[in-house]
C-alpha cells in the first residue's frame, strides 16, 4: 500500500510537496492518544482530512502540527514524528526497550515513547481489510495482490486449500462491493 499511495501522491502534488497539504486525506494506522496517554481520539483506521499544518516541536522532538477533521465533523490537533527525527526516535525506542526489559515497571515509558505521535500514511490505497464498511465513488483491485492468497505451502491440506480459496473470493467480494459508480480490475 506505501508503494501506491506513494506514486498516487508523487503524481497530484508532484515529488517535492510538503510533507502534509491541506485537503489531503490520511488513515491512521494505529490509535492516536490524547496527551494524557489514556484517552483515544481517533481509532485505527480512521480516515480524516488535514484543514492545516505546521512544524512545531513536541515532545522534544520536530513534529508536524495537523488540524484534522473526520467525515463527521471532528476537529482534533494530532501531532506526527518529523520525517528528519525517525532515526532519533528509533534510537531512544530502542534503549526503552531494553531499559523496559530489564524492569518490567518501566514498560509505561516505552509505550507512552511509541504512542506519543499519530502514524498517519495517505488512504488513496488502502488493503481490503481496512476497506471493509466504506464506500468509495470508485475502486480499484490489484487481482495478482489478492490471488497471492492462494499460492499452496508445502504442508497445506486439502482444507486449507479450501479455506484460502474461501478468502480469496472473501477478499474480492468486499474489495469489489466498495465502489458506488466504477470499478477496475487488474488482472
Amino acid at each position: 500500500m506505501d508503494y501506491y499511495n506513494q506514486q498516487i501522491r508523487n503524481h497530484l502534488y508532484g515529488k517535492t510537496a510538503f510533507r502534509f497539504i491541506p485537503g489531503e486525506r490520511l488513515i491512521t494506522r494505529d490509535p492516536v492518544l490524547a496527551p494524557d496517554s489514556k484517552t483515544i481520539i481517533f481509532s485505527t483506521s480512521t480516515e480524516f482530512t488535514i484543514q492545516e499544518f505546521s512544524e512545531d516541536r513536541y515532545s522534544n522532538y520536530e513534529a508536524w502540527r495537523l488540524k484534522v477533521a473526520t467525515d463527521d465533523g471532528v476537529s482534533r490537533q494530532i501531532y506526527a514524528l518529523h520525517e528528519d527525527e525517525q532515526n532519533r526516535f528509533d534510537a531512544e525506542t530502542s534503549r526503552l526497550l531494553a531499559i523496559a526489559k530489564r524492569n518490567p515497571f518501566l514498560w509505561r515509558d516505552y509505550y507512552h515513547h511509541l504512542e506519543q505521535f499519530a502514524n498517519v500514511r495517505n488512504c488513496f490505497a488502502i488493503t481490503v481489510h481496512n476497506s471493509q464498511g466504506s464506500t468509495f465513488l470508485e475502486c480499484g483491485v490489484d487481482g495478482q495482490d489478492l490471488s497471492k492468497r492462494l499460492n499452496p505451502e508445502r504442508d497445506d491440506t486439502v482444507k486449507d486449500l479450501l479455506a484460502k480459496v474461501k478468502e480469496h473470493n472473501r477478499l474480492w467480494y468486499v474489495g469489489a462491493s466498495r465502489a458506488r459508480r466504477r470499478i477496475l480490475v487488474v488482472p
